[in-house]
């Protein structure tokens, strides 16, 4: 909290401030808050309290206080920031201000308390009573309540704009009637320090220029006057085109003239009314004179060739305040900007340029000129033609338009070299076109729309427009189709702006079928516009989204028309390079040029995730379609390309990506999951672009995350089994170790039914050992044992001898989880002995994994140190980075377990920064756990604490119960330690719910052992609620419960002593 003196108030007088930065003063003391928001919500309470509003609605509020997110701005953080301004103003103001609740939103009550605002309106109207002599005098006790702009420390997308413009107006007036009554006092000095950043802040006010003058040149400022004067001339001609007004002209000839009162005493002879109308005259010089001296050749005309403005315009805040700017800029010696708007067919390119040409219409007194250039049809304007057309609007006679093109652009941009005219050039199709239409001196100005991006153009700034916002797609129907209709159907709504893809032609179209079917819902609609079909239904009275996506595919080479027809057919998301290539059974180097014409023509979106950047590295740029403009090119492949075709492109696209995750599971795991190697067709790709893949393989897997499940779909939709089950399985090495379970879920459910349609045995029983897998992650040991069941059987019955090597070390590791540690080594042996057979030395390290863990987790951390060694080096060997990392982590735990911490530190340490190198949360969580088990083995608590916070991060952000169990365990042990036994006891019992939940009864033994040993050596310092569990242990039963547990598992325990061993 920040605190500055006040002014002139008295003890307990309490005030809102808004004239300046925001804030409360109480008894002379002014106090401002320190967050943004509070400041921007009590500014906007107190705005609407002076115009006299009853309250301001949440949506207003959030979209004041959050801008663009007030979507994602819940109710409740509405709610905690007006809860914080509440309290803050109990601190600072007292009773005397309070935040309401009424029927129309939040207010501002103040019995005990007013606004400066309102106080200086009342000063101002006060001051207008009373008489000439006193009136000075109440003026500037008014203005004295101005400490700086109105809600100056409050960005401009958080206030209302107009209140404040409206306040910031009314200081200017009282400013400038404090100064005339000042001069009329002979005390013009009074007026300066008023006056002087008014003039700062609005140099472009004839008013206010002329009073500031007037009093400079009263107090004996001749020099600085007349210097402000030519200031203010050659502002007004650069920014607005425009000659100063008759005011400040006159006001100019009186300080020639010394005619302004200097001084005290009186303000000075009457004005000579011949000589002024002459300096008028001489003033307004050669305004009138033709632009290139012949008057038989040139008429001086002022065209108006806009369109209508558009009422219903919606959004855009960003890029129309860059092209405000870029309108606005100085007319000095730098070359002028122009602003050049790109984006697709629909994306409402024109609607924005004729927006802004609407609002800045009046800084053009020479005119407004206006052209469709026809870029994206088949005979675009010819430039010559065009600037035939200007000419004559701008008042060439129609037999002096020169014949050559060039000398129409010579004697178009004399015309306007002198002439402040805003030239809109819509729709062009290249710079070719362009260049000759643009103006060529310092005071016109152009607006460019193209569908092409013309950055090769001198001079063009970039402005380039995406899809609306879902909230501004919902303002913009609700403009056409009527609020109340949205409001009685807002799902629904929600529904359709969302099939109009947000693009503000296809929600134009939406909104007038509405308009013109007032007995259809909206729920209705969107049925129809599913069943029928998009582009069939955004269709009404010449406007088509369809015909308009058409004109951009009509301007392709007929390759790049192929190319966009066949990526119609993936139902991705977004994909790559080679894919396209695989299509197109081409090479990547050619299909990139493909790519980048569907890109500049719009009909594709090139980015990088967060970003739209196309970088030099090869394959690391993602291609997009909008919704629609993909349906136009399904619709287009439909109708123009084979059947035949169609599928075996589909099939090339599906094999390349089949081929890299190959490539990139036999990164991960040394090459020994080699189940998939089924029948399924892989197609080669470029090896520039495997070798750019593998370089960043976790990159590339979550850029290509929602392809593989997609491409999983389209395979089994297609009938081709092999690829569906293929794709599956192998993307599910990929989607563990990131817990994409949901992903993972629905590959094996789309790939399952159409494999065991097919009679695919082989394909049934992959599916089911991934399976396994997934159960294991989701913590369902009984689904996960039946799964892997039913996978052995399969691989037994095929007589697949690496299938069932991975079956029965997938069924070792359930058993292990469950308990049944004897199973589990007996299954990890059996499944060792076939990868030995067939010669898959990373399958053979992950089943040593697995018996090395069922020793340790036994009892037996000595026999398990020398196993799970045996793992580490075989995975070493095989390149299988995963299990190498696992072994590490368990060595590191047997170390612990055998009371050798300052041995198993450097292991967590590796591991720690192997999971940093390659960005893994997943392997960061190990690591951390480990080293915060063995800072406690140390004594290093506070160390260990921090290890284990984050260890406990990062597993609830993955989700994972039993991690969170382990974690907790060695905190309550920690914190047991300390002698901290509450806090102790909560964890404790804690890890064992979460231990029970996910039915691992090895974990739920040791939370027992352990807080029952703790509730035996603290008494009634942590008694209480009964342990948690499964209800038959109550508070002095745990440790013969745990004991009881651990005989039933085999794990040998001095009364739980070994067992409270293992972390």
């Amino acid at each position: 909290m920040r605190t500055e003196r006040g002014s002139e108030h008295g003890a307990e007088h309490v005030r809102i401030v808004v004239l300046g930065r925001v804030g409360v003063e109480r008894a002379g003391r002014r106090t401002l808050p320190s967050s943004g928001i509070a400041r921007a919500l009590l500014g906007a309470l107190a705005l609407a309290g002076l115009a006299g509003l009853s309250g301001l609605g949440d949506d207003t509020l959030k979209s004041l206080l959050w801008g663009a997110r007030e979507t994602v701005i819940s109710d409740s953080t509405l709610a905690v920031a007006v809860y914080r301004l509440r309290r803050w103003l109990t601190e600072t103001a007292g009773p005397g201000v309070e935040v309401v609740r009424t029927t129309n939103g939040y207010a501002l009550e103040l019995p005990g308390a007013d606004i400066d605002a309102a106080a200086f309106r009342r000063a101002v109207a006060d001051a207008a009573m009373l008489p000439t002599d006193r009136r000075a005098g109440a003026l500037e006790r008014a203005l004295g309540l101005w400490r700086g702009r109105a809600l100056e420390d409050v960005s401009p997308d958080s206030v209302d704009q107009a209140a404040v413009d409206r306040l910031e107006r009314e200081r200017v007036e009282a400013a400038m009637e404090h100064a005339r009554t000042a001069l009329a006092a002979g005390s013009p000095e009074r007026a300066l320090p008023h006056l002087n950043p008014l003039v700062r802040a609005h140099p472009l006010d004839e008013q206010l220029l002329t009073v500031w003058i007037e009093v400079l040149a009263a107090c004996g400022r001749q020099a600085e006057a007349l210097e402000a004067y030519e200031e203010a001339r050659v502002r007004l001609l650069d920014q607005l085109g425009v000659d100063p007004g008759p005011e400040l002209r006159d006001v100019h000839v009186r300080v020639l003239r010394q005619e302004t009162a200097a001084g005290p005493g009186p303000a000075g002879p009457p004005r000579d009314e011949p000589a002024a109308a002459a300096a008028d005259a001489e003033a307004e010089g050669a305004a009138d004179t033709d632009a290139d001296g012949d008057g038989d050749r040139v008429r001086p005309e002022r065209p108006s060739q806009l369109p209508p403005a558009v009422p219903d315009f919606t959004g855009r805040g960003d890029q129309i305040d860059s092209m405000l700017a870029l309108l606005s800029a100085g007319d000095g010696d730098e070359p002028v900007s122009v602003p050049a708007v790109a984006g697709m067919g629909g994306i409402g390119k024109t609607a924005l340029a004729v927006h802004i040409a609407h609002r800045v219409r009046d800084a053009f007194p020479g005119g407004q000129l206006f052209v469709d250039l026809r870029g994206a049809e088949r005979d675009p304007a010819d430039p010559a033609e065009v600037l035939g057309r200007f000419l004559r609007a701008l008042g060439v006679n129609a037999a002096a338009v020169p014949e050559s093109p060039g000398e129409r652009a010579a004697l178009y941009r004399s015309i306007l070299a002198d002439r402040r005219i805003l030239v809109v050039l819509d729709n062009a199709a290249d710079e070719t076109q362009v260049e000759p239409l643009l103006p060529g001196g310092r005071l016109s100005r152009a607006v460019i729309t193209s569908r092409t991006r013309l950055t090769a153009l001198p001079g063009a700034r970039l402005i380039e427009l995406d899809v609306l916002p879902p909230a501004q797609s919902l303002d913009l129907l609700a403009h056409i189709a009527g609020r109340d209709r949205l409001a009685a159907e807002p799902q629904a709504a929600a529904e359709l702006a969302g099939m109009c893809g947000h693009l503000p032609l296809a929600l134009r179209v939406a909104g007038a079928r509405l308009a013109a079917k007032a007995h259809w819902s909206i729920a209705g609609f969107v049925r129809r516009m599913r069943e029928q079909g998009r582009l069939d239904e955004l269709t009404q009275r010449g406007l088509s989204v369809r015909t308009t996506l058409h004109l951009s595919y009509r301007g392709l080479g007929a390759e790049a028309r192929r190319l966009y027809r066949l990526l119609g057919l993936l139902d991705a998301p977004d994909f790559a390079c080679w894919t396209a290539a695989a299509l197109l059974d081409r090479p990547p180097a050619e299909v990139a040029e493909l790519l980048e014409t569907l890109v500049d023509a719009q009909l594709l979106e090139a980015r990088l995730p967060g970003a739209k950047v196309r970088p030099a590295v090869p394959g690391t740029v993602r291609y997009r379609f909008h919704d629609l403009v993909r349906d136009h090119a399904r619709e287009l492949c439909r109708e123009q390309d084979a059947p035949d075709e169609r599928a075996a492109a589909l099939r090339r696209a599906l094999g390349g990506l089949l081929a890299l995750t190959d490539r990139v599971v036999d990164l991960v795991t040394g090459g020994g999951d080699r189940l998939a190697a089924g029948r399924a067709v892989r197609y080669p790709l470029d090896e520039a672009v495997v070798r750019g893949t593998l370089a960043q393989a976790p990159d590339w897997f979550e850029a290509e995350r929602f392809g593989l499940t997609t491409a999983v779909r389209q395979a089994a939709r297609l009938g081709e089994e092999a690829l569906a089950w293929e794709i599956a399985v192998r993307s599910a090495i990929l989607f563990q170790p990131a817990h994409y379970t949901d992903d993972w879920q629905q590959v094996i459910a789309d790939a399952l039914p159409v494999v065991r349609a097919a009679g695919d045995l082989r394909g049934e029983a992959a599916l089911l050992e991934r399976s396994t897998d997934l159960a294991c992650a989701r913590r369902d040991y009984d689904l996960a044992l039946r799964s892997v069941r039913a996978a052995l059987r399969l691989f037994e019955e095929t007589e697949n001898p690496h299938g069932t090597a991975l079956a029965l070390r997938q069924l070792a590791t359930v058993h292990r989880m469950m308990g049944r540690f004897g199973d589990a080594e007996s299954d990890g042996g059996r499944a060792r002995e076939l990868f030995q057979r067939v010669g898959d030395v990373a399958g053979e390290s992950h089943a040593v994994l697995v018996i090395g863990c069922a020793q340790y987790e036994r009892g037996d951390a000595r026999d398990a140190l020398g196993v799970l060694t045996m793992a580490r080096d075989l995975a070493r060997r095989a390149r299988y980075t995963g299990v190498e990392l696992q072994a590490v982590y368990w060595i590191g735990q047997a170390l612990l377990a055998l009371g050798r911490p300052g041995e198993a530190r450097p292991l967590f340490e590796h591991i720690d920064e192997a999971g940093t190198a390659a960005g893994s949360r997943l392997v960061g969580m190990y690591a951390a756990h480990g080293l915060g088990c063995t800072g406690f083995a140390l004594g290093r608590t506070e160390e260990a604490e921090r290890s284990l916070r984050l260890a406990l991060r990062l597993a609830e952000e993955r989700a994972d119960p039993l991690m969170r169990a382990r974690i907790m365990y060695v905190l309550g042990d920690l914190y047991w330690d300390r002698g901290d036994l509450l806090t102790a006891r909560r964890l404790l019992e804690r890890a064992l719910t979460l231990a029970t939940e996910v039915s691992v009864p090895l974990w739920r033994a040791k939370c027992l052992f352990l807080l029952g040993a703790l509730l035996q050596v603290s008494g009634d310092q942590v008694s209480g609620d009964r342990v948690p569990g499964d209800g038959a242990a109550g508070a002095g039963e745990p440790r013969r419960e745990a004991l009881e547990i651990f005989a039933a598992l085999g794990v040998p325990t001095e009364d739980g002593t070994t067992a409270h061993l293992l972390w």
